[in-house]
């Protein structure tokens, strides 16, 4: 599982799925009595990516793609090429942080 923290906005993952049991941040430090490392999306779109990074992704990033009425097959490919593609109808477009595409019906929660 894959989380990161709101203070200093490092992405951890854990590999026993559980996170991170210490009251602290592992990278700032942040004590603060509300804090917790936040849960990433399995797959997460690259506005859903901006939102939470405040940062764009970047054009040449690898994300998952499909056109989402009629192909039912992810594909791997940069950004700037999937964008290419919106024009002709309604993609999906999903940063590849796995080496798995989404399921076939996925849609953006």
């Amino acid at each position: 599982m894959r989380y990161y923290c709101k203070n200093c906005g490092t992405e951890f993952m854990f590999k026993d799925g559980t996170g991170w049991e210490d009251d602290n941040c592992p990278r700032c430090g942040n004590n603060d009595p509300d804090y917790e490392l936040i849960p990433i999306p399995d797959y997460e779109t690259p506005e859903q990516y901006e939102k939470r990074t405040g940062k764009t992704l970047p054009y040449d990033a690898a994300v998952w793609w499909k056109y989402a009425g009629t192909q039912k097959k992810w594909r791997i490919i940069h950004l700037h090429s999937a964008k290419k593609y919106m024009t002709e109808g309604e993609l999906l477009i999903v940063c590849a942080q796995s080496p798995e595409p989404p399921p076939a019906d996925w849609r953006p929660s």
